[in-house]
């Protein structure tokens, strides 16, 4: 039990696995869900912003992801990452970033 323990401890801080971001998580379901682009548009808006978003040209938006989110059942975590991974892109501490964040 113990040992079990300290090798699954070892292994997220040597080995942590990141999540794909949101364009790649995009692709991952598409694939998994046998559908193509055409089918994204009701969730991103258009033949124009389904490509602009998947050649990441343009980011997701808060409604986009909302809208991907529930119809889709994509992770939040994969379309906006955690809340530390925001919050260091916004440049807050660990313990703002999460007050911060779910204010949002």
């Amino acid at each position: 039990m113990f040992l079990r323990h300290w090798w699954k401890r070892c292994e997220r801080a040597n080995f942590p696995i990141a999540s794909p971001d949101p364009v790649e998580a995009i692709l991952i379901h598409m694939e998994q869900m046998g559908i193509d682009r055409k089918a994204l548009e009701p969730f991103l808006g258009g033949r124009n912003r389904v490509s602009e978003v998947l050649n990441r040209k343009l980011n997701l938006s808060m409604s986009q992801v909302r809208k991907l989110h529930d119809g889709l059942n994509i992770p939040l975590e994969n379309l906006v990452g955690t809340i530390q991974e925001v919050g260091r892109q916004l440049g807050y501490t660990a313990k703002f970033a999460v007050r911060h964040i779910y204010v949002l």
